[in-house]
């Protein structure tokens, strides 16, 4: 009852999703007493200097509760990381770093996104259009595209730059009007962008807005290119484009732009998919102690 007295309301420490009061109900039995009141102690005390740095997951196993920390290759742990560690331990709770290198698999699905908007801050402005390519295996699977009514009037500046005009978008859906059927386009995916932080960040802010969660793992083809193919002068969506023979005929409208970055990834996923590494689960005691 105590949780979810609370269940939904913003906090510092986790996002609410649909099953989290259960999970950490059955995680909350299952954690010793004296070791839960330990660390929620120290919080208590000093929040501010004891409330990040904590493991990526809890494991809840036969039971018992286990913290474990993952580290990729060349990512090292924080001093912070380090302390949170030793003071779980020092409590009374099992931690476990796992160190792994990314498989990269060839049928994993992506959506690459492309938006175009009012402005260029998501808390602030909003989306005027959304262009999105599935891919699979190195193949086009699916597309998704439409025009989005804003609810406000698009700045002369972004008309000239877009095409996109306040005209275009009277008789559009509003964000709410296509929100369900976008996340079922994603489903399962790994959202892609040309600047990626952009792009999300603007269609997380649309979900914000209708008190709904979005959450997925992202790829940016701007640092996945320049990790890639370095040696460009510039990655911008059109520079790159013309390197390598990529159509991008409306420029700055979102299912044509999102059709290139498409192209790009399937690019980075070549390389990708060509230099599959194994995976390597070292002893989390020897990493502990060589931090």
């Amino acid at each position: 009852a105590k949780i979810t007295a609370h269940h939904g309301k913003a906090n510092g420490l986790f996002y609410w999703t649909s099953d989290l009061a259960e999970f950490l109900d059955s995680v909350l039995a299952a954690m010793p007493a004296a070791a839960l009141a330990a660390v929620i102690e120290k919080m208590a005390s000093d929040f501010e200097n004891t409330s990040d740095g904590f493991p990526d997951v809890i494991m809840l196993k036969d039971g018992a509760v286990k913290f474990v920390e993952i580290k990729a290759e060349g990512d090292q742990i924080q001093r912070h990381q380090l302390t949170r560690i030793r003071q779980l331990q020092q409590a009374g709770f099992e931690v476990v770093i796992t160190r792994v290198a990314y498989r990269f698999d060839p049928q994993q699905i992506f959506v690459v996104v492309d938006v175009e908007t009012t402005g260029g801050r998501a808390a602030t402005e909003r989306v005027t259009e959304i262009g999105a390519v599935k891919i699979q295996g190195g193949k086009v699977i699916g597309e998704w595209q439409s025009l989005i009514n804003p609810g406000r009037r698009i700045p002369y500046f972004i008309t000239e730059l877009t095409g996109i005009s306040d005209e275009m978008v009277a008789d559009a859906p509003k964000f709410a009007d296509i929100a369900a059927d976008f996340k079922n386009f994603l489903q399962g995916a790994i959202f892609a962008a040309h600047n990626v932080n952009f792009d999300y960040g603007f269609i997380a802010e649309e979900y914000k807005r209708l008190e709904l969660d979005f959450r997925y793992p992202k790829i940016c083809t701007v640092a996945s290119m320049r990790r890639h193919y370095p040696g460009h002068s510039s990655y911008s969506l059109a520079t790159i484009c013309r390197e390598y023979g990529i159509a991008l005929k409306s420029h700055h409208r979102a299912l044509c732009d999102a059709q290139a970055a498409a192209e790009l990834l399937m690019l980075v996923n070549e390389k990708r998919a060509a230099a599959i590494a194994p995976v390597d689960n070292l002893d989390a005691e020897r990493i502990v102690g060589e931090a």
